[in-house]
């Protein structure tokens, strides 16, 4: 059975716009991390100046939905960066999930563009489903959990391996709970967020650190610019940012 999608106005519309905001393809990771910090600001700001314990509830219900959004965007920028660095992808997509393209208005339109809209960067399988073809083996997320990557530690100036399958517990129904989480949040206004600021904290590194993960993989597939710390004069490392980066001040230099 084909999977279909009508192309309106209205989806013209929306890959626009989404173009307009994505800005340069390549700057998906540092787009990802801006906004990550935007949203950790955010929270410790009211955290910081309210004492009213339905205010910081509030906060934290939507510091869960915006941490998904990051999510959802950068997988989806992600999945189009694909698509315009391997020309093959596109086909693999389409046939092995069957889909058509039904254009009903017949503005030309980029396929790079159209095909994230047959999928959900919030649902899991969905994800899976865009991002398999890209593994060597069959189960995408225990790949990904597997990769070991060098985590800095600026305060004990030292270098130690991280990788989601042994830094968490448990981590991909630990992904898979926040993603339930903000579905409740965002689909009944009278549901409140049972998660707590010290429940956040386990939440939040995992986003950032799956979300890193996966952009550094593709970076260094396709040879694109990612952050790098000099560590000594001849060591140069990728640089996985931890929560506690984000207490300082920062600015993009290159």
């Amino acid at each position: 059975m084909k999977r279909k999608i009508r192309i309106s106005a209205r989806t013209i519309e929306n890959i626009e716009f989404k173009k307009v905001t994505r800005g340069k393809i390549e700057s998906f990771v540092m787009n990802f991390l801006m906004n990550f910090g935007l949203a950790l600001e955010v929270l410790r700001l009211v955290q910081v100046n309210t004492e009213k314990s339905e205010y910081v509830q509030m906060a934290l219900s939507q510091h869960v939905v915006t941490l998904i959004s990051l999510c959802e965007t950068l997988f989806r920028d992600i999945f189009v960066c694909i698509l315009e660095n391997q020309k093959d992808y596109k086909d693999m997509i389409i046939n092995a999930y069957n889909l058509e393209i039904k254009n009903d208005i017949n503005v030309p339109t980029e396929i790079n563009d159209i095909l994230p809209e047959f999928f959900n960067f919030q649902n899991i399988y969905d994800i899976e489903k865009v991002f398999k073809f890209i593994i060597h083996g069959d189960d995408f997320y225990y790949e990904i959990g597997s990769l070991v990557v060098p985590l800095y530690n600026s305060k004990e100036q030292k270098i130690k391996n991280l990788s989601l399958n042994k830094s968490f517990e448990n981590w991909f129904q630990l992904y898979d709970q926040i993603i339930q989480e903000r579905h409740k949040i965002v689909h009944d206004s009278n549901y409140k967020t049972k998660i707590t600021a010290s429940d956040i904290i386990p939440y939040q590194r995992l986003v950032l650190f799956f979300n890193q993960i996966l952009a550094l993989w593709i970076t260094g597939k396709f040879r694109l610019p990612y952050i790098m710390i000099k560590v000594k004069e001849s060591l140069q490392i990728p640089y996985i940012l931890d929560l506690e980066d984000f207490n300082h001040d920062w600015e993009i230099v290159d």
